[in-house]
């Protein structure tokens, strides 16, 4: 006599695995849109999901590079970065509170930009600390529009090209190879124009 292989499936336990993925999709619906409902306004939802994806993935890499500057004895660059850790972590939880999405994108920008400034005035092991700048024109314009993410992107462009200008003048500022900056306001730029036009 042969078994059918679907009289051996336990129904209590595929009950038990629906409403675990369920909890889990509930759960990371939860998180990724501050506890607002799926039926909640559309641009507001994009905006906060945004936010929300952006805190996580950079608080992951925050995370994993101060403890790389930190193991390599760059402390000043692992204090930073775990610094604006903590500043993500109050926006999510600003956000979630809130769900102020519109004031979050505004702090959160402009405290990226002077992040980020940090970050190419400093260098960083290897001087590649200004590889992080290229997310900025997305950040800025997805979070607060063509025109003020522009201002912001342009405002932080213009920042690099002063650190690029006074780097072996100023102390504290790093020191750019001349082919590198002429690479860098290309492809800045060029990020900048892509994600205006999308």
């Amino acid at each position: 006599m042969q078994v059918d292989p679907d009289d051996s499936i336990d129904p209590s336990n595929e009950n038990q695995i629906i409403k675990k993925t369920h909890k889990i999709k509930r759960w990371l619906w939860n998180m990724i849109s501050s506890g607002l409902p799926a039926d909640y306004d559309l641009e507001a939802l994009r905006k906060i999901f945004l936010l929300n994806l952006m805190i996580f993935l950079g608080s992951f890499f925050l995370i994993l590079l101060g403890a790389i500057e930190f193991i390599l004895h760059d402390h000043l660059l692992a204090l930073v970065n775990w610094s604006f850790l903590l500043f993500v972590m109050w926006l999510f939880i600003y956000l979630r509170k809130t769900k102020n999405y519109i004031f979050i994108s505004l702090i959160g920008t402009t405290i990226a930009g002077v992040f980020y400034f940090f970050l190419i005035a400093y260098g960083g092991i290897g001087n590649t600390a200004y590889m992080w700048l290229f997310t900025y024109p997305l950040i800025a314009i997805f979070l607060l529009g063509a025109r003020k993410g522009t201002v912001f992107s342009l405002i932080l462009l213009v920042s690099a090209c002063v650190v690029f200008t006074l780097g072996t003048r100023i102390a504290f500022f790093a020191s750019y190879d001349p082919f590198l900056k002429i690479r860098f306001v290309s492809a800045y730029l060029t990020i900048y124009l892509l994600s205006f036009i999308t």
